[in-house]
């Protein structure tokens, strides 16, 4: 679904892989936070938070020159949270 959403965009995968500044990014040390994990059912929760997250940042922002694409990021975001409960029940 966001593969399809994507797809429209002028850059390619290799400038996209470019555009990563692994070296200055501030994501790049971990917080304590990130230390804490005590089970898979953590390291899933902190992970499926950051995929919403992503998807809202994405389809706000599309908002502003792409609305056909900002409502397919959109049906994502709530297609995550359906997957979210389903995953949840079977732990």
């Amino acid at each position: 679904m966001l593969s399809h959403a994507l797809f429209g965009f002028r850059m390619t995968r290799a400038k996209l892989i470019e555009s990563r500044n692994a070296h200055r990014d501030v994501g790049k040390e971990s917080i304590p936070a990130e230390l804490k994990r005590g089970n898979v059912y953590d390291i899933f929760y902190a992970n499926s938070q950051r995929v919403k997250e992503s998807i809202r940042v994405l389809e706000e922002c599309l908002k502003l020159f792409d609305k056909k694409r900002a409502h397919q990021f959109k049906r994502a975001r709530y297609a995550i949270y359906t997957l979210e409960q389903k995953v949840v029940k079977k732990f």
